[in-house]
């Protein structure tokens, strides 16, 4: 008796409970080069990096996070949650 395949009953993406569309972005920081910035401007720079998140999540019904990674593929992570992949390229 042939065996069930599996794929076919595995949608091709993850899906939300919710049903949101959802974008991984990974990012690799230049460690060096960051150690190198002064204390102000670091701070200067993480205040502009928040300010520009809470304006993504204000224009848009849905979520973003910022999580750092442990291993190879990256520094940072952010995650959005969308209605639609339109919504996501915004």
């Amino acid at each position: 008796q042939p065996r069930p395949q599996a794929a076919a009953e595995v949608p091709a993406v993850p899906l939300t409970t919710e049903g949101y569309s959802v974008l991984h972005q990974m990012m690799r920081l230049r460690w060096p080069a960051w150690r190198a910035v002064s204390a102000a401007d670091k701070k200067s720079i993480l205040r502009e990096a928040s300010d520009a998140l809470a304006q993504m999540e204000a224009h848009s019904p849905g979520q973003s996070g910022l999580f750092s990674l442990i291993g190879h593929k990256g520094d940072l992570m952010l995650i959005h949650f969308r209605n639609s992949f339109t919504d996501l390229n915004q």
